[in-house]
């Protein structure tokens, strides 16, 4: 996974996804690698939420704690 290589890398410090369920509907286990990423070698996640008139907390990519999330939604 991708996601595991970037946050494994000494030379990078933020990583930016984008995945997850239309609707933003929970998929649980999507989001491991980004934790990992952040509470364990301390780099920065954002996440892009879905553009959709959903609640950002249970967005698989923008939702966890650990992350920044972005949205498009107007």
């Amino acid at each position: 996974m991708r996601v595991n290589t970037a946050g494994n890398h000494p030379m990078v410090d933020v990583i930016t996804t984008s995945f997850g369920a239309i609707g933003s509907l929970p998929v649980p286990g999507i989001e491991d690698a980004t934790k990992i990423a952040v509470v364990e070698n301390h780099k920065i996640h954002t996440g892009a939420a879905d553009n959709s008139p959903s609640p950002a907390v249970q967005d698989a990519t923008a939702g966890p704690p650990w992350s920044i999330g972005v949205s498009g939604y107007a």
